[in-house]
């Protein structure tokens, strides 16, 4: 089993953030509130606490669903066909799947709260340092690891893995697809009809 680099993990993020792109959007209309912040009158950018909260349950929920599903992986992972499980290989339960995003949570925290405008922006300064310092040894483990293991699928037990997609998945998901698309009935000689799909000849077509 090859493990993921840093690049192909990178662009997963990029294609699955592409992908979450309308309906995080289409909430921001919703709620009104700016998907892009704001800039407030000190010059700093501001987020709602809504949309901070909003975007990242979506992106919870997201990844969770999916890498705990047979596919093992999100769309965006998919793609670049990286599929995230045990140390063994094995498929993560739903669980394990929520505690991998879950904690990265806290450290989102003090950005949340510096940058939604609620006049502490100075206090939780050096929080916001704490947790940027955290998620930097996360990536610096991710790359230059032996394994490429970034620091919250340490915590976890989890690993990512890079391969060829696993197509029996996809049929796991989809069994009913010869329902939704039926072969083509076989062509008939002579107007008439072998429940078997096979070809009539003349002599049955007369009882003989």
């Amino acid at each position: 089993m090859e493990w993921a680099g840093f690049w192909p993990r990178a662009g997963a993020l990029a294609l699955d953030l592409l992908i979450l792109f309308p309906p995080m959007w289409a909430l921001s209309l919703l709620f009104g509130y700016p998907i892009f912040g704001q800039r407030s009158p000190d010059g700093q950018v501001d987020f709602p606490l809504t949309a901070s909260i909003t975007n990242s349950l979506i992106w919870l929920l997201y990844s969770t669903i999916f890498i705990s599903s047979p596919l093992k992986a999100t769309p965006g992972k998919r793609l670049m066909r990286l599929t995230v499980g045990r140390p063994d290989g094995g498929r993560l339960s739903f669980s394990q799947a929520f505690a991998r995003i879950g904690v990265l949570f806290p450290l989102n925290l003090p950005f949340w709260l510096e940058h939604a405008n609620l006049g502490v922006h100075q206090s939780f300064h050096w929080a916001v340092l704490l947790a940027d310092f955290v998620l930097g040894i996360d990536v610096l483990l991710l790359i230059f690891t032996r394994r490429n293991t970034a620091g919250h699928d340490l915590l976890c037990g989890t690993r990512v893995f890079r391969g060829p997609p696993h197509v029996r998945h996809f049929k796991r998901l989809t069994p009913h697809l010869p329902l939704v698309f039926p072969a083509p009935a076989a062509k008939v000689n002579g107007g008439g009809g072998d429940p078997r799909g096979g070809h009539v000849n003349g002599n049955q077509q007369d009882g003989r």
